[in-house]
């Protein structure tokens, strides 16, 4: 017997159950309601989410095919395999007890996530950042209590990544304090950056390598951003040099001393030799 229930509605549903288990693939997707939240690979939680799954399948296979109108016929089968592929992935697949790797890049994806788009204040985000940070220790408890004899290749990458995240908050920490010291006092006649007035640099654009941030992790988001949303990732932007009003003084112009010592090394290579003496 088939249910009266919409197919939109079931879609409704079904996309709203995703993006509230997987908080990461919602940022990517564009929708931050949960961005406070870290994915939980608990054993009764996958347990749950099999069950959640299933019960969307029957209630796809309970919608009548005939009330379906024709763009819905074509979208049906559609919803059916990604709800299979995602019992399969679970279910048979298992890379949450084979993959150690999974909660690592789920870990440094969440969280450079909150950088990479500013669609909220830098407060915001960092507010969200922390109550993810919070979690950490119950995501790695569940790698220790659902890994089981993962491939060496697995441990040794998952390994790697998570000690470039680690790496990449003790950088970030010590940029972050070299910032403030060098913004605190700038050295005359030094530049503390290439901008022309010689001030600590502004935050980078959207885009732009963020300091402190292993370049592999950076890839490894331009290319989860460029598959999930089939674009190419915008180039990195860099700063050119200035050729000249690099100094501490005003934009386009040199201290006193530059101009002096500028002005004695020309008189010196114009100046012609003298005449040896007898």
């Amino acid at each position: 017997m088939y249910s009266s229930e919409p197919l939109p509605h079931l879609v409704e549903h079904y996309l709203a159950y995703l993006h509230e288990v997987y908080p990461t693939a919602a940022c990517f997707d564009g929708v931050h309601t949960h961005d406070d939240l870290l994915e939980d690979f608990s054993r009764s939680a996958i347990d749950a989410h099999l069950r959640e799954i299933g019960s969307f399948e029957r209630r796809l296979a309970a919608i009548d095919p005939e009330s379906l109108t024709p763009v819905q016929r074509v979208e049906r089968p559609i919803l059916e395999a990604h709800i299979r592929a995602k019992i399969h992935d679970l279910d048979a697949v298992r890379a949450w007890e084979r993959n150690p790797l999974l909660y690592a890049e789920t870990l440094a994806l969440s969280l450079a996530a909150q950088v990479l788009f500013a669609y909220a204040p830098a407060a915001e985000r960092a507010r969200r950042i922390l109550s993810k940070l919070r979690q950490t220790p119950r995501l790695i408890q569940s790698a220790r209590e659902n890994v089981k004899d993962p491939p060496g290749i697995f441990v040794k990458t998952a390994v790697e990544r998570l000690s470039r995240y680690r790496a990449a908050r003790t950088s970030s920490a010590s940029s972050q304090r070299a910032a403030r010291a060098s913004s605190a006092r700038v050295a005359p006649g030094r530049p503390a950056s290439c901008n022309p007035a010689g001030r600590p640099g502004a935050a980078s654009p959207i885009g732009s390598v963020i300091a402190g941030w292993p370049v592999r992790l950076n890839t490894c988001v331009r290319r989860s951003v460029a598959f999930r949303t089939a674009t190419r990732w915008p180039s990195i932007s860099t700063v050119d040099s200035p050729s000249r009003g690099a100094g501490t003084g005003s934009v386009g112009s040199t201290s006193a001393s530059t101009r002096s010592s500028s002005a004695s090394i020309s008189r010196r290579s114009t100046a012609r030799p003298r005449a040896a003496r007898t």
